[in-house]
């Protein structure tokens, strides 16, 4: 049996991050599904896509001289203990079934999920393609969430939002959706983005 071993603070960061990107709909079973991947020693990437859109949540964390595998977990509700000092157990056997195992207040948890299909497409070049751009802009995560939830209330059901953006990453953006006789439009103004040296 091969296992992943996450702290659970990280752990829940895991399923916030990656939960909201999964299909709902059961015909796209195999995207229900949350990828956790132990990628080296000392990393873990977490992805999830529902066909539109894709989360990835990339960890360090040591797991030394564990072998390389996928695990592939269904989202639930989670919470870490107060304390925050446990671990959770993420472990696949021979038969692909991957087994979630953590403590609670009232003793151990163990959920199961069988996944037998891969997703058949590599996310991780599809986020590589994504990263070949030549701007970026730094926006404050809370007017950006306003400002999309204003869109989406506007224009009704599925609305498609159209971002326009300058070279300039100092320079606003604007996103603008059209609905039935009426065009909206939200001015988001870029912030000072720190970089990792």
């Amino acid at each position: 049996m091969k296992q992943i071993i996450i702290n659970e603070m990280l752990f829940e960061d895991l399923m916030k991050g990656c939960k909201g990107a999964t299909a709902k709909d059961s015909c796209r079973p195999a995207l229900q599904y949350i990828k956790i991947e132990n990628v080296s020693d000392d990393t873990i990437v977490a992805v999830s896509c529902n066909g539109y859109r894709a989360s990835r949540m990339t960890f360090n964390c040591k797991n030394e001289g564990s072998e390389r595998f996928a695990a592939y977990i269904k989202p639930f509700a989670f919470k870490a203990l107060p304390k925050g000092m446990d671990n959770v157990i993420i472990s696949v056997d021979e038969k692909r079934t991957t087994r979630v195992e953590f403590k609670t207040l009232f003793g151990t948890m163990v959920y199961q999920f069988d996944f037998c299909d891969d997703w058949g497409f590599d996310i991780e070049k599809q986020f590589n393609i994504g990263h070949q751009h030549d701007r970026e802009i730094g926006v404050d995560m809370n007017v950006l969430a306003s400002a999309c939830k204003i869109i989406s209330a506007t224009v009704g059901y599925r609305p498609v939002a159209i971002m326009e953006t300058s070279a300039d990453k100092n320079k606003a953006f604007i996103m603008r959706s059209k609905g039935e006789g009426f065009t909206i439009e939200e001015l988001v103004l870029p912030v000072r983005i720190y970089e990792e040296k």
